[in-house]
């Protein structure tokens, strides 16, 4: 994938509730060459999800209201009752023990990424979705 083709510019959801994370996100994604749209709580990314499209979600674990495993649970069962495509959601969370990785594989999502991380580590695991 190369970044810089327009045809590549990918669009991702990021579900993050702090505003300095999610100023951080977008700016890496932008760097990487894609847009970025927010969400800052799991039903505001649900609503978002329902009306817009996305290539990719990264979903943060603690939101408030609905957490981000949550979301995920719903999204998955609405792709299923409308017969969608099953969409890319990446979770983000601090905490990354194998059993934090085997919550979220439970939930729905495709893979974990551990808070802080680098914009290699975004490259790389927006490669490995898309």
């Amino acid at each position: 994938m190369q970044a810089n083709a327009i045809e590549d510019r990918l669009r991702i959801l990021v579900v993050e509730d702090d505003p300095l994370n999610q100023i951080l996100c977008q700016e890496m994604l932008e760097a990487l060459g894609h847009s970025a749209v927010v969400a800052t709580d799991g039903e505001a990314a649900l609503k978002m999800l329902d009306r817009e499209k996305v290539d990719l979600v990264l979903m943060d674990r603690r939101l408030p209201g609905i957490d981000g495993w949550a979301a995920t649970r719903r999204w998955r069962q609405q792709e299923q009752l409308r017969g969608l495509a099953t969409l890319p959601v990446v979770g983000l969370s601090g905490d990354s023990t194998p059993k934090d990785r085997d919550s979220a594989l439970a939930a729905g999502l495709n893979d974990l990424i551990a808070k802080p991380f680098s914009m290699d580590d975004l490259r790389q695991i927006i490669r490995r979705w898309l």
